[in-house]
């Protein structure tokens, strides 16, 4: 059942694929699935946008660290708001240490992992809240992508829109394709996949009919990094 979903984790042994975990589910997770994480080495973070746990479909992001050859679910995170459907999009670093999530909002959510007084009801090591990074935009953003290093990710909204945003500076860098400016200006058609290396140095639009790769050099020649 698609609505939802499954999860699983495959190792490849000598050119043949291993299941080694199988995310489950819980009951309420609805649409599990939707957005996946995975930062190579001992992270996953899995998305179910449709989850009423705490709100109507408030939306959940579920981590999983490896620990002793084992996935260990920590904490999970839910939308503060109904129909928000958080975890919708999630990403996180390379090294584990940041993560964002998105939902139907203009708002990306951004996590660190930090360690939590042991005498709180949610001690141990986990993600823990940093604010909402508000986005100058027209729609919402549906889906970003951090970079490995986790200094920059790049959004797209569901009306058109590409933007690039820093953490080094606490910045965006938007391309508003409606009114035809910034990173996607010289394209016709509408954006529906998006990438970032992990240095944040090159990023990548596609579009239905072609795609434009961006480096960092070149758009801050042109002043839009």
């Amino acid at each position: 059942d698609t609505f939802y979903g499954k999860v699983m984790l495959y190792d490849i042994q000598s050119t043949t694929e291993v299941l080694q975990q199988d995310f489950a589910r819980l009951v309420d997770d609805i649409k599990w699935g939707q957005s996946i994480s995975f930062n190579g080495n001992n992270r996953v973070v899995i998305g179910a946008e449709k989850t009423s746990t705490q709100k109507f479909q408030c939306g959940l992001v579920k981590c999983y660290t490896l620990t002793n050859g084992s996935w260990q679910a920590e904490n999970n995170i839910l939308g503060d708001e109904n129909n928000l459907n958080l975890g919708k999009s999630v990403s996180v670093s390379d090294d584990g240490s940041k993560l964002i999530a998105t939902g139907v909002s203009t708002l990306v959510r951004h996590y660190t992992r930090a360690s939590v007084d042991p005498l709180s009801p949610t001690s141990g090591t986990h993600y823990v809240a940093q604010g909402n990074i508000n986005i100058n935009s027209i729609g919402n953003t549906i889906v970003a992508k951090l970079s490995g290093t986790g200094n920059y990710f790049i959004g797209m909204t569901d009306a058109n829109e590409v933007y690039f945003y820093s953490f080094l500076t606490n910045s965006v860098t938007q391309s508003m394709k409606p009114y035809d400016q910034g990173i996607d200006k010289i394209n016709t058609y509408n954006p529906n996949q998006i990438s970032i290396s992990a240095d944040g140095s090159r990023i990548m639009i596609g579009y239905s009919t072609s795609c434009e790769l961006f480096f960092q050099s070149e758009v801050y020649e042109n002043g839009l990094f």
